[in-house]
């Protein structure tokens, strides 16, 4: 209760008291205007005590604090527009632990994003791992499948020319893949596979003196095959001599500057070809072709077609019961 209500009840009455006694001298005698002096100073007593007793209550009230939150922020209250909408202040206390309760509703929500971003990256970064480490698996499969096609064509070759050195794999040394050499004449020893492909290629030289004759032209070698052939056909038949027949030279000779034929030609010897003597031979069967059988052995063992020297066994990849083209 304010101190406001109090004041203006007292003076109400306060007046209608005075009225009434107005209204009495009028009328009354001169007891009843003492009566009324004596009431007077009643109501001026009662008067004071409830003015005295309203007064302490309002100091008593102005003394009490009060609160922040009943108050509300009042002062230098910043301008609001009437359209704006109606705004709800929040006791302090409640707006204190709101804020606490989003501050760590807002950390927590960070932490779980952290840890399934960090679960997410290792599983990246796991999955990567994998992948390369299976391509790497791949890799080296498919490598080791041509290094042993390789040793395979080498010991083939090997034996062909009468050697008993023979290839194989060994396990690697340094990060570097390394072959086994086994040799019977002399110490067995470990090279590394670019060596491998050295000695691959000077295989024909290091292994035997004839084989880098053979080696050196393996179309005189099919040219005296065929010659050979061709007399031992004679032979047998036992009817009139054929007449030699150049065509097949003539065919090689223009075959072999093909694609197709220096590649077989790299494939199996290591080295392009370089047609040496196809065109000789050819000329050199046009000729001998023209003479009788004692001119033309007599020419021939001049030559690349020498019937005479039997050919040197070269083609590993094709092994035929009978001779022919």
């Amino acid at each position: 209760m304010s101190a406001k209500p109090v004041s203006s009840c007292l003076t109400s009455s306060l007046s209608q008291r005075f009225d009434d006694d107005i209204l009495s001298d009028l009328d009354g005698d001169e007891d009843d205007i003492i009566q009324d002096d004596e009431d007077e100073d009643v109501d001026g007593m009662e008067f004071g005590e409830a003015l005295e007793r309203a007064n302490r209550q309002t100091k008593q009230k102005q003394k009490i604090p009060i609160p922040i939150s009943v108050l509300g922020n009042s002062r230098g209250k910043a301008f609001r527009p009437t359209s704006a909408p109606v705004s709800r202040t929040k006791p302090t206390a409640q707006l204190g632990l709101s804020n606490k309760h989003f501050q760590h509703t807002k950390h927590n929500d960070r932490s779980v994003i952290s840890i399934t971003y960090l679960k997410e990256a290792a599983e990246k970064k796991k999955q990567r791992d994998r992948d390369f480490a299976r391509e790497l698996l791949r890799e080296e499969n498919e490598y080791k499948r041509k290094m042993t096609q390789k040793i395979e064509h080498a010991n083939k070759m090997s034996s062909a020319f009468g050697s008993k050195r023979t290839f194989s794999l060994a396990p690697d040394r340094d990060g570097l893949h390394m072959i086994r050499v086994t040799d019977p004449e002399s110490t067995d020893r470990v090279i590394s596979v670019e060596n491998f492909h050295i000695l691959s290629l000077q295989l024909a030289e290091s292994t035997s003196t004839t084989m880098a004759e053979a080696n050196a032209n393996p179309n005189a070698d099919q040219a005296k095959r065929y010659i050979q052939e061709f007399y031992k056909s004679q032979a047998e038949e036992g009817e009139e001599k054929k007449t030699l027949s150049c065509r097949w030279f003539l065919d090689r000779a223009f075959l072999c500057v093909t694609p197709g034929n220096q590649m077989t030609h790299y494939y199996r010897y290591g080295r392009a070809d370089e047609c040496k003597g196809t065109w000789t031979n050819m000329y050199d069967c046009f000729r001998a072709s023209l003479m009788d059988d004692e001119r033309r052995l007599e020419y021939l063992k001049g030559t690349d077609l020498d019937p005479t020297v039997p050919p040197h066994k070269t083609d590993v990849w094709e092994e035929k019961e009978k001779p022919g083209w």
